[in-house]
C-alpha cells in the first residue's frame, strides 16, 4: 500500500508536507467561489481531506455565459471557439445556444 501523505512529515521519505495544508484550504475556498460551491464543513488530515458542499443553485443560474466562460479561463486556457466568444466575434456568440442550467444543476453523482 503506498504511504503518501499530503500533510505533516513522511517518516519514510523525511519529507515535511506540513505547507500543503494552507494550499489544500486556500484552493478548495477558490474553487468553491468560481464554481457557485458552498462549503460547509471540511477536515484536513495527514493523507486525506473530507469535505461537505453544498451546489448553490440560485447563483450558478443567475450567470451569464460570458460569466461562465470568464470563471472557466481563470483556471484553463480557453480553445479558439471561447477565446473568441469573449472577444469581440458576434457571430460566435449568435451561434453558441444557451445552457439548460436546470439539467446542470441537476446533476447528481453516483450514490449521491
Amino acid at each position: 500500500m503506498a504511504r503518501q501523505r499530503i500533510i505533516q512529515a513522511d517518516k519514510h521519505t523525511d519529507k515535511n508536507f506540513e505547507h500543503s495544508r494552507e494550499w489544500i484550504e486556500k484552493r478548495l475556498l477558490m474553487l468553491a467561489k468560481i464554481f457557485c460551491i458552498d462549503v460547509c464543513a471540511y477536515a484536513i488530515m495527514s493523507n486525506h481531506y473530507h469535505v461537505v458542499l453544498h451546489i448553490n443553485r440560485e447563483d450558478a443560474e443567475s450567470l451569464s455565459l460570458e460569466n461562465v466562460a470568464e470563471r472557466w479561463l481563470s483556471l484553463h486556457s480557453g480553445p479558439v471557439l471561447v477565446n473568441r466568444f469573449m472577444g469581440s466575434d458576434i457571430a460566435i456568440k449568435a451561434a453558441l445556444p444557451q445552457l439548460n442550467r436546470k439539467r446542470i444543476s441537476g446533476l447528481r453523482l453516483p450514490g449521491g
